[in-house]
């Protein structure tokens, strides 16, 4: 029969302190969301109302 011996690990204060900046830091953002920009909506528009109408 064996007798299992629980195994504590060993950390140092420097060790502690580092894990707990760790987990109070907040995240960075990497990068914003991609943004929908319309940028030729505008002229297209324009130019559909400024065309000629169908020809009789």
């Amino acid at each position: 029969m064996s007798v299992h011996t629980p195994v504590r690990p060993v950390t140092t204060p420097e060790d502690m302190t580092e894990l707990m900046t760790a987990a109070v830091t907040p995240e960075a953002a990497i990068a914003d969301p991609p943004l929908c920009v319309p940028s030729a909506a505008g002229l297209l528009l324009a130019l559909l109302l400024l065309s000629p109408g169908k020809p009789k």
